[in-house]
């Protein structure tokens, strides 16, 4: 009769690292060689990316006292252990940025937790900004993972992007103005404040214009009888010809 045996290959749990794994070990888990016998195994496979894979290899039973195959004298059950490569994990933390309006485009940073496999780097690969006012998610922050030869190894990393609702928060600038006020005799005609300087109608006493930017006014009341009046003004700041 053959010889009854179970021979079960490693099993190995390792996280990605741009390394290539594998596992040489076994167990004959049930039943047993004959004295002189030992089993003889192929070289094991080597797995680099992530994933589940069987740890599949070919068996040969050999006397070492005669150096002969006797593999056909057993009934062996040959069992395979899993070589499972799990995903590298990191975490991106989007630093939120809340500012008062400038003018200009803003990012945000972040915070890189957890490291890349020796030789491969993370690049972002697209961004959000913002200039206007208002309350932005960045939900545009996207990245890769790319190695020494500038080839996309993402599929072996689980990235986590967090912190990005609302995390760019832009303020108003706030103006203080003061208006100017004027005095003049009857004259039968109206005041004319549209028509004088603007450094004769208000000063800004608190606060600055965004460098490049520019304020009008509208006069939307211009008496012309004698009597005291509340000016009733409206102010608008111009980046160039668009009204910010």
């Amino acid at each position: 009769m053959k010889r009854e045996v179970t021979i079960e290959t490693s099993s190995i749990e390792v996280v990605y690292d741009g390394l290539s794994h594998s596992s040489a070990d076994y167990e004959v888990t049930s039943g047993s060689l004959a004295e002189g016998d030992s089993v003889c195994f192929s070289l094991p496979k080597e797995f680099l990316l992530a994933g589940e894979y069987k740890n599949e290899r070919t068996l040969s039973i050999i006397n070492t006292v005669n150096n002969i195959d006797c593999t056909s004298s057993y009934e062996v059950e040959l069992k395979y252990g899993d070589i499972t490569i799990k995903e590298r994990k990191v975490e991106i933390d989007v630093i939120p940025l809340e500012i008062t309006y400038d003018g200009l485009p803003h990012k945000n940073e972040f915070d890189v937790i957890g490291e890349t496999a020796s030789g491969e780097e993370l690049i972002v690969v697209n961004d959000f900004e913002a200039t206007n006012v208002g309350e932005y998610d960045n939900n545009s922050l996207s990245v890769d993972v790319v190695n020494s030869n500038g080839d996309s190894v993402i599929d072996n990393y689980l990235i986590d992007i967090v912190g990005n609702k609302k995390s760019i928060v832009i303020k108003k600038r706030k103006l203080t103005i003061e208006i100017i006020n004027h005095t003049k005799t009857y004259d039968g005609f109206n005041f004319g404040i549209n028509d004088m300087d603007t450094n004769e109608v208000y000063r800004i006493s608190e606060g600055t214009l965004v460098d490049g930017h520019t304020l009008s006014f509208k006069c939307d009341n211009d008496p012309v009888d004698a009597g005291e009046y509340l000016s009733t003004i409206s102010f608008s700041v111009f980046s160039g010809n668009e009204d910010v």
